[in-house]
Parts: C-alpha cells; structure tokens; sequence
C-alpha cells in the first residue's frame, strides 16, 4: 500500500489548513503518478478559457465608404461582413480578438477594416492599406486586447469598406468568388483569465 506524507517546510511559520466543503457526498483526491506542484485557479494566469471563430468564404459586394481623415472611424461607415458574439466568464478576463478579411476594390483606392463592439459608434480599431491597382484582392489583418469589463454578452463586428467611389468586393474580386470559396475572411475572440 501507497503512504501519504505531509511534509511542513522547517523554515516555515504559517499554517496550512486542509478543509472539507460542507457536503454529503463522498469525494476523492487522486493525486497524480509523478513530481510536480497541484496548479489552482489562482495560480494560473494567461489561461485561455475560450476560443472561439467564425470563417467565411462568402462573396459580398458593397459600396458605403469609410472617410480618410484624422477621426476615428464610425459604426456607419463602411459595410458590415461580420461578427461573433462571446459570453465573457469574468469582468477581468484579457479578450484577444483578431479580424482577418479579404477586400478588392474595383478602383485604386484606400482600403480599410474597422473594428467595432456592440453599437458603439467609435471603432475600437482600424486598419488601412493603399490598394494602387483596381481589381486586386488584399487582406488586412486587425488583433486588438481588451479587458471584458463585463460577463454580459459582448457582439464584436467588422466593417469594411474603400474611400473612393466604387463597388468593395468581400472575398473576391470584381463580384466574383475566387479560389472556390476558399479565400476566407474570420474574426477568433481568445478570452484569458486575468
């Protein structure tokens, strides 16, 4: 038969308390078949808890515009390809959420992706880059870290969209999917103990 040892440090002058829960069920504590030190909630920082994504290869076409200037980027600029929602399970719980879509223009234009949380008006975020070349498809990529701040459901949304007259395709190219749907854009949310 195993033998459970409780070794106290010789240096120590705390004590530690082992303390059953007020229940009625019998439990046991099987400790596992090698050296190590038992993690708890408390001890365990960085842990992701969620992650989750959407991925679309769907074509979408749109023509509402985002204005290139020094303000931040409004909720009703540009056109919305998508979003996912998540439950955070803690007010201090770290969100990495990282926004990847495909975007052509059919002129040379400024592309950008925005970045939006709820119906807030301003842009948590934003990318942009100069398409020189009508027709070519570019993808931007947007990460952004917050703290929750609340466990209520949180709706994150990506909004696309040129500044120069024209029609923005979503995953394609002049209105048109390319590689048979496989040219996807998606949005992943991270959620990690504070």
């Amino acid at each position: 038969m195993s033998k459970v040892t409780i070794a106290g440090d010789v240096n120590g002058t705390g004590v530690f308390t082992i303390a059953a829960p007020n229940g009625n069920t019998n439990r046991t504590l099987t400790l596992p078949d090698e050296a190590g030190t038992i993690a708890t909630t408390a001890f365990v920082t960085n842990r992701l808890i969620q992650n989750l994504n959407v991925t679309t290869g769907a074509v979408a076409t749109g023509t509402a515009k985002f204005v290139l200037n020094d303000l931040v980027p409004q909720i009703t600029q540009g056109v919305q390809y998508m979003q996912l929602a998540i439950t955070p399970t803690s007010v201090t719980s770290r969100l990495e959420i990282t926004a990847t879509g495909n975007l052509s223009a059919d002129v040379a234009n400024f592309q950008i992706l925005a970045l939006f949380r709820d119906a807030v008006g301003d842009a948590l975020g934003v990318v942009s880059l100069y398409n020189s070349q009508g027709g070519s498809t570019n993808i931007l990529v947007l990460s952004h870290s917050m703290i929750a701040g609340t466990t209520s459901e949180i709706i994150f949304r990506v909004r696309m969209g040129g500044v120069n007259a024209g029609t923005d395709t979503f995953n394609g190219r002049t209105a048109g999917r390319l590689h048979g749907g496989k040219l996807a854009s998606s949005i992943t949310i991270k959620e990690y103990a504070a």
